[in-house]
Formats: structure tokens, sequence, C-alpha cells
């Protein structure tokens, strides 16, 4: 017995985005409305004073008020098909668990609708809030964490002061150490560790692609970030990859130097920048704070680590052509030798003929 189950689902991008700015449209108008009954009330409180001051019967007059709703939650379709046998038993199923399973398809139906606008709200609700609570607390801090970020690199880099060759490859120190501070405040700052914990807590979450690469990015195979047998983003299980551990790894990442390990197409620079394109920073931070935040590390990491490779391929290309130029100067300096020995020795046999002639 196959029976399909067809039901529409909200757990989309596109549904967030739609329910968030619908609940913002409809939030503004019924504070707008709220304080339209507000002034009605006065007016009918003011109405009644003057009413039982003239010995008049006062009546309450009831406002016209529109009945303000969010609209339902954009979805789309899906299907799938229950199969159901007897397990190698040699007869139909009866008419009662025929009745059963088809009850139960649509129990499990409405009650998984259900389940998923319920998460969507969640999500909608938690998304407006630390978007407010994000841009507050941006707006009074942003400026002392790049103070902070600007201290713990100019620290770093006296460190090794004596081990800098010249202005690029300081600048290439200085972004690894912007890398390694944005790394650790993750780890260190307790509301960067809360608003981490939250984006996990997310059921829909935007721009999964970029997470994706940045996963990638640090050495994660794809069989936990992806739907089995795509390359699909699956958010469930990649998110469980976002531990303490992961957040090490952002931390010591160094773009510097070559790298000995075997790395897999999927995680290579090409194809996880193809995985970003069209996404965009701002786009990002508005969705939310700590996504940004990790959008613009995987940015810098990897327009620095072909910076890296650039100038270690124009390094090698400049001691080469030293090289070269020693091997062609050495070369030019024999050859002269050699002629300035074939022409001494022609002008000494020229001068000296007639002694050379009576010797032999």
């Amino acid at each position: 017995m196959a029976v399909p189950m067809i039901y529409n689902s909200c757990m989309t991008d596109e549904a967030l985005d739609t329910a968030i700015a619908d609940w913002s449209e409809v939030s503004k108008k019924v504070e707008a409305q709220d304080a339209k009954k507000a002034e009605w009330d006065e007016e009918q409180a003011q109405i009644k004073e003057q009413k039982e001051g003239a010995g008049e019967t006062y009546v309450y007059q009831e406002g016209e008020w529109e009945d303000l709703k969010p609209e339902a939650y954009t979805t789309t379709e899906q299907k799938f098909v229950i199969c159901i046998d007897t397990l190698g038993q040699d007869r139909e199923l009866t008419d009662e668990q025929k009745r059963f399973v088809l009850e139960s398809a649509q129990n499990f139906k409405d009650t998984w609708t259900k389940f998923e606008q319920d998460k969507l709200t969640i999500d909608r609700d938690q998304r407006m809030l630390i978007n407010t609570t994000d841009k507050e607390w941006i707006a009074d801090n942003i400026d002392r964490i790049k103070d902070e970020e600007e201290k713990f690199v100019d620290d770093k880099i006296l460190e090794i002061e004596d081990q800098i060759v010249d202005d690029d490859h300081r600048t290439l120190c200085g972004n690894k150490f912007h890398l390694e501070y944005q790394a650790l405040i993750f780890k260190e700052r307790e509301e960067f560790q809360t608003r981490f914990s939250d984006l996990k807590n997310y059921k829909v979450v935007k721009y999964g692609k970029f997470i994706q690469a940045l996963l990638y990015f640090l050495g994660y195979d794809k069989e936990k970030i992806t739907e089995p047998g795509t390359q699909k983003f699956f958010w469930k299980t990649a998110k469980s990859l976002m531990d303490d551990a992961f957040l090490t790894k952002m931390e010591e990442y160094d773009f510097r130097g070559s790298k000995d390990s075997v790395f897999k197409p999927y995680q290579t620079l090409n194809f996880i920048e193809k995985n970003m394109a069209g996404i965009v920073a701002e786009d990002v931070d508005e969705f939310n704070m700590v996504a940004g935040r990790m959008f613009r590390w995987l940015q810098l990491a990897l327009e620095n680590r072909k910076n890296d490779i650039v100038r270690r391929k124009s390094l090698i290309h400049k001691q080469r052509e030293e090289r070269d130029n020693l091997i062609k100067s050495k070369d030019e300096r024999d050859a002269k030798r050699i002629a300035d020995l074939e022409e001494n020795k022609t002008k000494f046999l020229e001068e000296n003929k007639d002694e050379i002639d009576a010797f032999e």
C-alpha cells in the first residue's frame, strides 16, 4: 500500500524573510491602531464626563478597528510517499488497517505542518529581537572592538618586529593577527559566545552557502555539511560541527606558506569562492551579527591566502631571475676572459713573430 503525503513546507529562507517583513509591517500597523484606540478611549471618557455632568445618559461608542493579522507563511509543496506492506504475509491489508494508515499519515502531515509553522514563528521572533539588540550593541561597542583589535595586532607585530622582511610581509603578518583576534572573540567574549550559540539554534539559516564554504575552507569533509548524495547545504548537521574545535581552527589558521595537506576538489580556493559568489557582506550583517563577522573573516582569509601565494611565487621568480643573472654574468665573464686571452695571445704572436720564427 502506497500513501502519497503532500504538504506545504514553510522552512525556507524566502518564507522567513517574508514572515519577518510581514510581521514588521503588521506590528507597525498594530502600534498605530493602538495609539488611535487610546485616543478614542480618551475622547469617550471626556464625552462620558460631559454627558454625566449634564445629567444625560452616556452610551459607549464602539470604534471601528481593523483586524490586523499576519499573512499565512509562504510555502513550497513537498511530496513524499509512505509505503506499507505485510512483511511477507500472504494477505491484503484489512479496511481497518488501511483506514489507520490513512489517518496516521494525515495526522503526521498536520502535526509536521504545525511543527514547522511554530518553529518558523520562533525564528521570526528571535531574528527580529536579535536584529534589534545586535544593532544596539554594534552602535554602542563597534568602535571599542575595532580599537581593541588594532591594539592586539600592533602588540603582536611588535613581538616579531625583528622577523619582518618588508612592508608586504608586515601587512600579511598583520592580517594573520586580525584573523586570530576575530576568531578569539567568539571564544573569549560572552556577548559573542551567546550570539554564536543563538545562531546555531536557528531552524532556518540564510546564506548557508558561505557557512558551507567556511567549513570546507577549514578542512571539514562534506559528509556532514551537505545532504546525502548532493552538494546542497544541510544546516541541521553542519551546525553540529561549529563547536570549540571549529573556533580553534579559525583562531589558528595561518594563510602564510605552502600547505602540505591534500585538498579535495571542494576545498580548493576556486571552488570556495564560487560557493560564496553573489553574497554581500552587508546583507549577512543584516541577517546576523555573528554570521556577518564569520563571513568577513572568510573573505579576509581567502584574500590573504591568495596574496601570500602571489607573493611567494613572486619571490621564487625573483630568486630565479637573480640566479639566472648570476649565471649569465659568470658566463659573460668567462666568455670575456677567453676572448681576452685569445686577443692577447694573437697580439703576442704578432708582436713577437720574428723571434718566434727564429726560435723555431
